[in-house]
């Protein structure tokens, strides 16, 4: 298991001036074997705090893998492109209905 931490740009209101406020926002994720992943709800603008965690999280699971995680606190995310995970489920998640429906009624899924 591999536990990591992302980052993303987030819309976090607007400036007096009328722009768009965006702020960076950290968080960890588990990736399993097979490409699952798992994003931690704890989510912070301090990359070192998050930094941190990962590293008591990365210890924890060292011997116990998965079964170390409280699952309550964690959220399933998209799984790593092109891994037996991603496999199992496509793209089919990412598609708008009406990407769907073109896609069933061209004969490309079913």
């Amino acid at each position: 298991m591999d536990i990591f931490t992302r980052d993303e740009l987030v819309q976090d209101g607007h400036t007096e001036d009328g722009d768009i406020n965006y702020t960076q926002h950290y968080f960890i994720v588990a990736e399993l074997e097979d490409g699952t992943r798992y994003a931690h709800q704890h989510v912070s603008t301090d990359r070192d705090i998050i930094d941190s965690l990962a590293v008591r999280i990365e210890a924890a699971t060292a011997s116990k893998g998965i079964d170390a995680l409280n699952l309550e606190l964690w959220g399933k995310i998209d799984p790593c492109y092109g891994s037996e995970a991603h496999q199992r489920i496509g793209d089919a998640h990412l598609m708008t209905d009406d990407e769907l429906h073109h896609n069933r009624r061209m004969g490309y899924m079913h």
